[in-house]
Order: C-alpha cells, then structure tokens, then sequence
C-alpha cells in the first residue's frame, strides 16, 4: 500500500514539503518500504521542478517574438533559401556511358 500524502506546499524559500501519514503498524513490511522507494524519484522529481526560475508568459512571448523579428532575414522559410545552395537538394550527378 503506498502512503498516504498528508501535506504538500511550498514554503517562503521555495522549498518542497512533503509529508506522508505513516501506514498504519500492520504495514511495516518489504511493500510498504518498496513503495516508499518508489515514490522517491517522484519527491526528487518535484523537488527539482520547485527549483525551476519562472517568468511571467507575458515577458516570454515578448522575449520569443523579439527573438523571431530579430532573425527572420535568416529563416529560410521566410525568405526562400537560394537555389545554388540548397542543403536539402541531392546533388546533380552527370555519369558518362
């Protein structure tokens, strides 16, 4: 039986809390300590998407739009790459009989 979640929040310095309700006395066996083991690398998990800087999505579309503006002269998709160096044409290959 894997442990019940008793509490989960974040505190004022952004560090994970997570506290489990202990499995009651009949439980103490190898399954109840396996399932504790498992739920390790999900605690890891949330631990290290708890340290993740956020920003706003206001600022990020504004940064992803700049980025875009500022290297549209580049996108081939845009501006057409040019016909004699085209990576993605195989090359013309002219075989004498």
């Amino acid at each position: 039986m894997i442990p019940e979640l008793k509490a989960f929040s974040y505190n004022s310095s952004l560090k994970l809390e997570i506290a489990f309700s202990p499995p009651p006395p009949s439980e103490h066996s190898s399954t109840a300590m396996s399932s504790v083991r498992a739920l390790q690398p999900v605690e890891e998990q949330l631990k290290l998407e708890a340290g993740v800087e956020r920003i706003k999505v206001s600022q990020a579309v504004a940064e992803l739009q700049r980025y875009c503006m500022q290297n549209a002269c580049k996108d081939a998709l845009l501006v057409g790459a040019p016909t004699g160096s085209n990576p993605f044409w195989e090359p013309r290959s002219r075989s004498l009989l």
